[in-house]
C-alpha cells in the first residue's frame, strides 16, 4: 500500500523505515501478522496531503473489529497488541542504536556531546577545564586522529557529526 510511495520519502525518513523493517523483521510470523491486520490492512484514509495529491496516513482498524476476528476480548487483544509494539519499540531501539554506533566509529571528523552541550574550542590555555556550548556551530571538530582529551573523558561524550558535515548532508538532501 504505501511502499509505492518511498521515493517521496527524504533520507532521515529512509533511515527510519530501514530501522522500522529491520526491527519489524525480527519479529515472529504471527507477531507480523497482528501489526500489519492492525495498521497495514486497513483502508480508511486520514490525511490528505495536497502537495503530493494524496492521503499518506491510514487510520488503524480497530481493536473491536479485530478482537473478534482473533476470538478474544477486546481488553485481552489490546494487551497482546501491546505486547507486540512493545517487543517492536525494544527491537526498533536497539537496531538503531547498534547503527548509530557504527555510523559513529567511521566518523573522521566528529564533535563531541554531552545530552545538549557540546565540547568547545579552549582558548583560555587551562588545560585542566572543558568548556561546553548549547551552539553545535561553535563545537570543536576533533578528527580520529588529533583528539586531545583523554580517552577516560572521551568515553563520557557521545560523538556526533560535525555541524558543517550535517549542514552539507541536509543540504544534499534538498537537492536529491
Amino acid at each position: 500500500m504505501m511502499e509505492r510511495y518511498i521515493d517521496d520519502m527524504d533520507n532521515f525518513d529512509k533511515q527510519k523505515a530501514k530501522i522500522f523493517f529491520n526491527a519489524l523483521h525480527q519479529l515472529d510470523k504471527e507477531q507480523r501478522k497482528v501489526l500489519a491486520d492492525k495498521y497495514y490492512h486497513s483502508d480508511i484514509e486520514a490525511t490528505y496531503n495536497h502537495s503530493l495529491g494524496r492521503f499518506t496516513t491510514f487510520i488503524p482498524n480497530s481493536d473491536k473489529v479485530l478482537a473478534k476476528r482473533y476470538d478474544m476480548t477486546v481488553n485481552n487483544f489490546g494487551k497482546f497488541r501491546y505486547e507486540i509494539e512493545s517487543e517492536l519499540y525494544r527491537r526498533y531501539l536497539a537496531f538503531e542504536n547498534d547503527m548509530k554506533q557504527n555510523e559513529v566509529e567511521n566518523l573522521s571528523r566528529f564533535v563531541l556531546k554531552y545530552r545538549y552541550l557540546y565540547v568547545k574550542e579552549d582558548d583560555t590555555g587551562k588545560y585542566d577545564e572543558i568548556l561546553m556550548t548549547t551552539n553545535h556551530e561553535k563545537a570543536k571538530v576533533f578528527t580520529k586522529d588529533k583528539c586531545d582529551l583523554s580517552f577516560s573523558l572521551t568515553n563520557l561524550f557521545e560523538k556526533e557529526l560535525t555541524y558543517q558535515d550535517r549542514a552539507s548532508l541536509e543540504e544534499w538532501d534538498i537537492k536529491s
